[in-house]
């Protein structure tokens, strides 16, 4: 498969806005009424094989990219950040995903991304802001059958992003270990399931701000464990009511007819 598109992406409205906004005595955000829309080109040329393996490669271009610049007023002691249209935002990567069986009771999918970014911008404070970056994504989910029957499952998956750039804030590597388990009791309408997701607490946003120096460390606590129980009741052989043929559907064909 060859894709081509392009997209328009007008500013919002809090980025026209040209009053200040201030978060503390010593930082204000301001948008700019006279910015222009983004044009955002992209082309991906993508490969399938077997529906268990697909790869692609692509090519991403923005123009006219927006965001808010940094500047430091360094005799007041004050950092803003004003909407502009900065920069040019190109991407090139690759992508390759695979679903393999390594034995017959282990499923295993599995997804690598890799990317070049490059950002040349046009405005220059007291940092430089164009940058060139490569960065990776990957992931692995595995799925387990733990009996012959099939009622005893289980699961293990992680992900992995290395660092990378928000037009001037670079976020350090984040990943995440989960693991589950699921047992199907009582022909198969009883499921118990113990889940756990992000084991080592590693999903954190920690990185810096290129032009500041400032530092952030946030954590939203999505380490947590799942225990749960769902029963079905009624018999599995009763039609669900789409599915059953009560005579008014046979009349209305007929009457069709």
């Amino acid at each position: 498969n060859l894709n081509y598109s392009r997209r328009i992406s007008r500013p919002g409205y809090r980025s026209l806005d040209p009053y200040r906004a201030y978060a503390t005595l010593y930082h204000y955000n301001q948008g700019n009424p006279f910015l222009r829309p983004s044009f955002n080109n992209n082309i991906e040329l993508a490969y399938t094989y077997g529906g268990r393996y697909s790869s692609s490669a692509f090519y991403q271009h923005e123009q006219n990219h927006s965001g808010p610049v940094w500047i430091i007023d360094t005799l007041q002691n004050v950092t803003s950040g004003i909407s502009k249209n900065f920069a040019d935002f190109k991407a090139y990567g690759l992508n390759a995903t695979g679903t393999f069986q390594p034995l017959p009771c282990w499923e295993m999918q599995t997804q690598l991304s890799i990317q070049l970014q490059q950002l040349n911008s046009k405005e220059y404070t007291q940092v430089e802001q164009s940058y060139t970056l490569p960065m990776y994504y990957a992931s692995l989910n595995n799925s387990f059958s733990l009996n012959k029957d099939r009622t005893l499952l289980a699961e293990a998956s992680f992900f992995y992003l290395s660092k990378y750039r928000d037009d001037f804030l670079e976020i350090d590597p984040i990943g995440s270990i989960d693991i589950g388990i699921k047992a199907l009791l009582l022909d198969r309408k009883l499921t118990l399931a113990l889940n756990a997701t992000d084991l080592l607490a590693t999903q954190r946003g920690r990185g810096v701000h290129v032009v500041t120096g400032q530092t952030i460390n946030n954590y939203f606590d999505t380490r947590n464990i799942r225990i749960s129980a769902t029963y079905k009741f009624g018999s599995a052989k009763v039609k669900a009511r789409s599915q059953r043929n009560t005579g008014i559907e046979e009349e209305k064909s007929r009457a069709g007819s």
